[in-house]
């Protein structure tokens, strides 16, 4: 039995309740008591070692799941950040899986006469003039080989909706995610 001198003046307001004895335990997320597990008993010397033990058990697991939820609100909110600037650039953004297909493009692709629903789930090359699609292949595969080497911009012709081919100019990169 371990009786806290800093409860002291709430050891008379918790009797009206019925509480006779607690356990506190720290909620530590990344460094930082962000908050305490605190259970009440009602009769006193309730909570042994084996008690305190699972309580700091349940704290760890309870800390853990805080922290994956930050780390997910975080993400989600950087994920919202990056969309909003590429659904609102002038640039045309695409986002092609390594098996030559669009997962996503931007609605600047309105340039070119098209809406972003129309574009994704085709190659990448589908809008590329056919006199440029090797180059612009073989420069999107050496990303794959050295994706650090700076090139100069790659100039190309894509295709209007109207039917005209307009001249553009990127900068493909090689973004490689979690799992590599």
């Amino acid at each position: 039995s371990q009786v806290d001198p800093m409860f002291a003046p709430w050891r008379e307001r918790a009797a009206l309740y019925g509480i006779r004895s607690s356990g506190t335990v720290p909620l530590n997320i990344n460094g930082q008591v962000r908050g305490v597990l605190l259970v009440y008993a009602g009769e006193p010397d309730a909570f042994g070692d084996q008690e305190l033990g699972l309580f700091e058990e349940l704290a760890g697991e309870l800390s853990f799941a805080i922290s994956v939820s930050d780390d997910r609100s975080r993400l989600a909110s950087t994920a919202r950040d990056y969309k909003l600037l590429a659904d609102h650039s002038s640039d045309i953004i695409i986002r092609f899986s390594l098996d030559d297909q669009v997962l996503y493009v931007s609605p600047s692709v309105s340039h070119l006469g098209y809406s972003p629903e129309e574009i994704v789930g085709l190659s990448p090359l589908c809008l590329v003039h056919p006199d440029d699609r090797d180059m612009a292949a073989a420069r999107v595969g050496g990303l794959a080989c050295d994706p650090e080497e700076r090139q100069e911009p790659l100039r190309l012709r894509l295709r209007h909706a109207n039917g005209a081919w307009l001249w553009f100019e990127g900068s493909p990169q090689l973004v490689r995610g979690e799992a590599g």
